[in-house]
């Protein structure tokens, strides 16, 4: 269930660096990606108007939350029978739906920035298409978990400098900017915190330190 939390930030932030639909300026395009979503909000969490028109125009595939699902995730007449039926279908909609959410506020812009529905599905689809892939990699995917998933991701950010090097500079600045700004503010206002957490989880996430503390029942701050 918690990977809906994790996957949004996580989508919006790989549109942000794979895709020409948005300001490569990072307070613009955060901007721009809050009045899409809000604008798609409805129809992505209720399953219709632009998500049905995404689907119909070509946008379905097999999402990441498809894949990670056990066994069927809704029995063909619709019926859910026990409580792990419920919360599978709890969970396989809320990962679903923020996968699509964010792909419906891409197809958003691009129909903003002139493209017709047809090439602004494109556009929500192909930035990272699951459905793509070779034989060897469909094939070890069967084994390896997210093996082909992983491998289109990084197709993405290696094509997007290739397709776009100003604007990827651009970006890259900003994170860099950010991420610097931030290493900086968390030494200055919790440094003792900031230096207790592991180092692998400080490289592999956006940490936020707060001048915030209590003490457990064993003393511990």
């Amino acid at each position: 269930p918690e990977f809906a939390l994790v996957n949004l930030p996580r989508d919006i932030g790989y549109v942000y660096l794979t895709t020409s639909e948005y300001s490569p300026h990072l307070p613009k395009f955060g901007a721009q990606m809050a009045l899409d979503l809000a604008s798609v909000a409805s129809d992505a969490f209720r399953k219709k108007g632009r998500y049905r028109d995404y689907i119909m125009e070509g946008g379905g595939m097999e999402f990441l939350t498809h894949q990670g699902g056990f066994g069927k995730a809704y029995k063909p007449t619709g019926r859910i029978s026990n409580a792990f039926e419920a919360l599978q279908t709890a969970a396989r909609y809320l990962g679903e739906t923020s996968e699509t959410w964010t792909r419906l506020a891409l197809r958003e812009r691009a129909l903003k920035n002139g493209k017709s529905p047809l090439q602004a599905t494109y556009e929500a689809r192909n930035y990272l298409d699951f459905a793509q892939g070779g034989s060897f990699v469909k094939v070890a995917d069967s084994a390896i978990p997210y093996l082909n998933a992983s491998v289109q991701a990084t197709r993405g950010l290696l094509r997007s400098p290739k397709q776009d090097p100003k604007g990827f500079a651009i970006k890259s600045a900003w994170i860099s900017s950010l991420a610097s700004n931030l290493w900086f503010a968390n030494h200055i206002i919790n440094s003792t915190a900031y230096n207790e957490i592991d180092e692998r989880i400080r490289n592999d996430n956006w940490i936020i330190t707060t001048p915030l503390s209590y003490t457990d029942d064993r003393g511990n701050k």
